[in-house]
């Protein structure tokens, strides 16, 4: 028995774990705050198709937003994975997107700020954010506990990133609060080490006035080995040092 004690925040991605150990034969229950799981059980061999990673897919899919049309493949469009918020995130900023049979179409547009709140979407706060500083009026940031726990303190490398970018933003109150403009400057970014603000830099070049420098870009590895191969595939115009 697992009790989670307190907000149980991140659910998602407990209920991915348990999908995927059911798939394979083990019994799991997930009720309210604890997790029942039988002891001396043993796993079956199946097969299972891996579907495309959401997380990944939300900085392409704002950089369709930001710079014309993006096409993203292989997802699951009933997928449980909790980042698959991004495509309501981006509806509600009054995005435009296609929906195929197994993907999107993500198509330049201008966004609108929004009130966002983003406790059980930790990864996709950095990008969430870019986008802020690109949309029309102000974009409010809530639910950024968790984003202290991660690779780097998310709330505040974000802030960070954003400010040396030129963009207009503020936190208060441990909320991120974020006016839009219509382009960003330049400038030697720092990741902090963290895959999702090398990531959003490298993404904030579409509308950047001036060139990028990502520090320790090689964060990426983590979750995405090749991004910057993927983003030379898209006639981005960028050199590895």
């Amino acid at each position: 028995r697992i009790i989670i004690e307190g907000e149980f925040e991140s659910r998602n991605y407990v209920e991915m774990t348990i999908h995927m150990l059911m798939h394979f034969g083990i019994e799991v229950t997930l009720e309210s705050n604890q997790i029942l799981i039988k002891g001396n059980q043993s796993y079956k061999a199946n097969d299972y198709y891996i579907e495309g990673d959401y997380s990944q897919l939300a900085f392409f899919a704002v950089a369709g937003v930001l710079n014309g049309n993006i096409t993203c493949k292989g997802m699951n469009l009933l997928s449980i994975q909790g980042d698959k918020s991004i495509i309501d995130t981006l509806k509600n900023m009054v995005a435009q997107i296609e929906v195929l049979e197994d993907g999107y179409i993500f198509k330049k547009c201008l966004t609108l700020g929004k009130e966002i709140n983003v406790s059980q979407i930790p990864d996709l706060e950095p990008i969430i954010g870019l986008l802020a500083s690109l949309s029309v009026g102000v974009t409010v940031i809530k639910g950024t506990k968790r984003l202290k726990l991660k690779e780097s303190n998310r709330l505040l490398t974000t802030f960070n990133t954003l400010k040396e970018l030129g963009a207009k933003v503020e936190i208060v109150n441990d909320d991120l609060v974020i006016e839009g403009s219509t382009e960003l400057g330049g400038g030697i970014l720092e990741s902090y080490n963290d895959h999702r603000i090398a990531m959003m830099g490298s993404i904030a070049s579409v509308k950047a006035t001036k060139d990028i420098t990502i520090l320790q870009a090689e964060a990426v590895n983590k979750s995405y080995p090749k991004f910057y191969e993927d983003l030379l595939k898209l006639n981005a115009k960028l050199r590895i040092e």
